[in-house]
Order: C-alpha cells, then sequence, then structure tokens
C-alpha cells in the first residue's frame, strides 16, 4: 500500500486533487510492459494506492526493467534481467545460445 498525502513520519499532509493524483497513478500503471493493475482509494484527505501482486514477472517501465533494493527500486543490469529470468525458470540453460 501507497499512501499519498502523507509524510514519512506519518502526518497527514493532504492532496489538493484527488482526481489528477488518480489518473497519474492509473496512467503509470498502464505505463507498465505488461500494465499492472492497481487499486486507488480516497481516504478523506489521502489517497490509498494498493498494488496487488500480480503476475507475469518481469515488468518493464519505458524499456527498463527495476529491481526493489530496500526502500528504493535500481534499473537492473543486462546480467542481474538474465539472472532473474533464469531463476524464476522463464529461460533454461538448454534453451540459451551457445558461442561458436
Amino acid at each position: 500500500m501507497i499512501p499519498i498525502g502523507v509524510t514519512d513520519g506519518g502526518d497527514v499532509v493532504g492532496v489538493k486533487d484527488h482526481n489528477e493524483l488518480k489518473s497519474v497513478a492509473q496512467s503509470v500503471a498502464r505505463s507498465a510492459d505488461p500494465s499492472i493493475a492497481i487499486e486507488v482509494e480516497s481516504l478523506g484527505d489521502v489517497l490509498k494506492v494498493t498494488i496487488p501482486a500480480q503476475h507475469g514477472k518481469p515488468y518493464s517501465f519505458k524499456g527498463k526493467f527495476f529491481m526493489r533494493e530496500g526502500a528504493s527500486s535500481q534499473q537492473m543490469s543486462r546480467d542481474e534481467i538474465r539472472a532473474f529470468l533464469f531463476s524464476e525458470g522463464l529461460i533454461h540453460f538448454d534453451e540459451t545460445p551457445c558461442s561458436p
């Protein structure tokens, strides 16, 4: 869950335009490949964005892949993407091309 309108310290500062922020959140979710299903609801002055567990990993955004590291997301390198695909069973060793 991502609260919008709440500081890192937990103080409610609120949001001014709920509809605009809902639209931005939905647009970002649709920009992922594949699209991410999210739920956005207004709770007084705060927006609550919920991202249920998704299937179809990995996801890219604007052609780049990211992984979560602590509180931030870091762009994945080519080797990290390859290792991820192997670990998820999405590609197999015997399906990879050999060098001559």
